[in-house]
């Protein structure tokens, strides 16, 4: 994956290791809970609780979406991404005699 300029990844991935470098690769990000109170005097006091968590954890990657995917680019960094499938395509026709030309190539049928 060094050299690999963008990479896609869809849900289901079985491999525990990967699925974790994907996550340290999205990095953290800092999320702020604020809460306030009061005492039995009525004064009001605030307080911000700041913690780190994943931008996606194993767990997110694993999960995606049919259609949904994960992009790393580099110098980009992660991008979750609609993935448009091929039937769907303005040049689906197209698509579909290109590879039921190159299954009769490959079955021998057309020269």
């Amino acid at each position: 994956m060094d050299a690999t300029s963008a990479m896609l990844f869809s849900g289901g991935l079985q491999d525990a290791e990967l699925l974790r470098d994907l996550s340290g690769m999205l990095g953290q990000l800092d999320v702020r809970h604020r809460s306030w109170g009061a005492d039995r005097s009525g004064q009001a006091s605030w307080t911000e609780q700041v913690r780190e968590v994943a931008v996606m954890d194993s767990a997110d990657i694993f999960s995606l979406g049919t259609f949904e995917a994960l992009m790393l680019a580099g110098g980009v960094g992660g991008a979750l991404v609609r993935v448009v499938p091929w039937w769907e395509r303005p040049d689906a026709q197209a698509i579909r005699a290109a590879t039921e030309q190159a299954i009769a190539r490959m079955a021998g049928k057309v020269a």
